[in-house]
């Protein structure tokens, strides 16, 4: 019985830590530097705890895991075990989220092409420089990019703002983190798969870049993807720590359309778009609000978290698209995504929602400053958008043709 506590109280304590980091991680209320602290020293706690329970010193009573009963141990250590136990249940509800919904959500895609590479041992423009664990993790997937393609279908009064005989096509990119890990190749080779399929515009929901001094690098890369189609961006919390106002303007002098904080009417084969880019919190200020008169265009939101969701939703936008999560970017079996930076935990971590009149892709990121992932693969993704109405007109063409 005292080990079976022991063992609980282990999983308790690490699962009421990682959650501690992924809120703490959702605000910006806190500076980055006391954020990382506080990450260490939640890690710290969390390698530290088994070893002080299994190897806390006493020489009149005997250890924890010789130990017949836990009466036999100090006072309050019997009381660290007993409240720390129950944290457990806080792994329990998300392995049981994760299998009832979570996986399908995470991997929610038509099809998943993968993007092959060079040989990232013999090619470091790819490479990269990546830490120590991301160079000898067996598994890590961090090089192993792929074109997710997705649909949203639209219905109810949102159905009409899309053509019925053409869907509309957006090429959602997040979290580059272009800082030299992974190296500029990485990225030349995911944008050229990119240009293999068509697009009508390109959204790129922030975290460009970690170093300034990269965003001339970035653009030549991303400059293909101008030469296709329209081409908008925001910034996200790595870009405002990072001379955001620099960053924002390099973007623009080359030709990529800002919309952070701001509302942008564009037009397309599919229909008329009014977008609107938020990126609270980090900008203390949402987009202004939707005008009420426009119902004919598509309303799309680009946020750089997945926390923005009450705005998207009171605004009635009808299409939302997030990153910054990184898919979590560790993905244990039966427990689901480890670290995701929300309010929300790891609920939205990654994949397609629908959220009543609402739809939302939150992506894994294309990049990523930490130079690990496992079970949890870069990606950048190809939505299709369409109405109902198209659905049944394509339905109804294909039983004629029968």
């Amino acid at each position: 019985m005292v080990l079976i506590l022991v063992f609980l109280s282990i999983i308790g304590h690490t699962a009421f830590c990682v959650e501690l980091i992924n809120q703490t991680h959702a605000t910006a209320r806190m500076t980055h530097h006391l954020q990382k602290k506080i990450r260490n020293l939640l890690l710290l706690q969390i390698l530290a705890w088994p070893t002080f329970l299994c190897a806390f010193p006493t020489t009149r009573l005997p250890g924890i895991l010789a130990a017949s009963s836990l009466s036999q141990q100090p006072g309050f250590l019997q009381l660290l075990i007993i409240s720390s136990a129950p944290l457990t249940l806080i792994f329990v509800h998300r392995a049981w989220r994760w299998q009832r919904w979570g996986w399908q959500r995470f991997h929610a895609a038509d099809s998943i092409i993968p993007i092959a590479l060079p040989d990232s041992r013999t090619t470091p423009a790819l490479r990269g420089a990546p830490g120590l664990l991301g160079r000898f993790f067996p598994w890590n997937e961090i090089w192993s990019p792929s074109l997710s393609l997705k649909t949203m279908t639209l219905t109810g009064s949102a159905a009409g703002t899309i053509s019925p005989d053409r869907p509309l096509r957006i090429l959602h990119i997040s979290d580059l983190h272009f800082d030299g890990t992974p190296g500029p190749e990485y990225y030349r080779t995911v944008i050229a798969a990119c240009l293999q399929h068509e697009f009508d515009m390109v959204a790129l929901t922030g975290d460009l870049s970690d170093e300034h001094a990269q965003i001339p690098h970035l653009i030549e890369v991303l400059r293909p993807l101008q030469e296709r189609a329209p081409c908008l961006f925001i910034l996200g919390n790595h870009d405002w720590r990072n001379e955001p106002q620099a960053i924002r303007r390099s973007m623009q002098n080359a030709g990529w359309t800002d919309v952070g904080g701001r509302l942008q009417q564009i037009s397309t084969p599919a229909g008329p778009l009014l977008i609107a880019g938020s990126e609270f919190p980090w900008m203390p200020q949402h987009p202004p609000d939707l005008p009420a008169d426009d119902t004919q265009s598509l309303r799309l939101l680009l946020a750089h978290t997945p926390d923005d969701l009450p705005f998207a939703r009171r605004q009635g936008f009808h299409v939302m698209l997030a990153g910054h999560t990184h898919g979590g970017h560790v993905v244990l079996p039966v427990h689901g995504p480890v670290f995701s930076p929300s309010r929300y935990g790891v609920r939205f971590a990654s994949g397609l929602f629908r959220l009543d009149g609402l739809w939302m892709h939150v992506s894994r990121g294309a990049g990523g400053k930490h130079s690990l992932r496992w079970r949890c693969p870069p990606e950048v993704t190809l939505l299709t958008i369409q109405s109902h109405a198209e659905t049944m007109h394509a339905e109804t063409t294909h039983a004629r043709r029968e």
